[in-house]
């Protein structure tokens, strides 16, 4: 059971990212951060994010993801333990220097996670 503690990310190759490998720790704040084109973006909304919610969206009828987004399978070897993570876009509007934050964990941990970011940064 110890390997379900991480969001596990194998061969990610989403834009920028040359087949990257990392565990996530679940039930924690992780915060990306690096310089501009480090793949911080494409880790986490174009490969991460992506994965979630098509995985999401199959476990609606056929009707009701007619209306969904559709989004294309992730350019990654496998994410495996991804439950349905939080994603925040810390970088001010028109992009510059920021950072992303996923958190995966249950709903009371994620009122307790707003809490922190919103006294932060806002």
């Amino acid at each position: 059971m110890m390997d379900r503690q991480f969001i596990e990310v194998r061969g990610a190759r989403e834009n920028n990212l040359k087949d990257i490998s990392l565990n996530i720790p679940k039930q924690k704040i992780t915060v990306f951060t690096g310089v501009s084109g480090s793949g911080k973006s494409s880790l986490v909304f174009d490969t991460i994010a992506a994965e979630a919610q098509r995985q999401l969206n199959e476990t609606f009828t056929a009707f009701v993801q007619g209306f969904l987004p559709h989004y294309g399978q992730a350019d990654v070897d496998r994410i495996e333990h991804l439950n349905a993570p939080i994603i925040i876009n810390l970088g001010p509007e028109g992009g510059s220097a920021g950072g992303e934050v996923l958190f995966e964990g249950p709903p009371q941990e994620l009122k307790n996670c707003k809490r922190c970011i919103t006294a932060r940064f806002i």
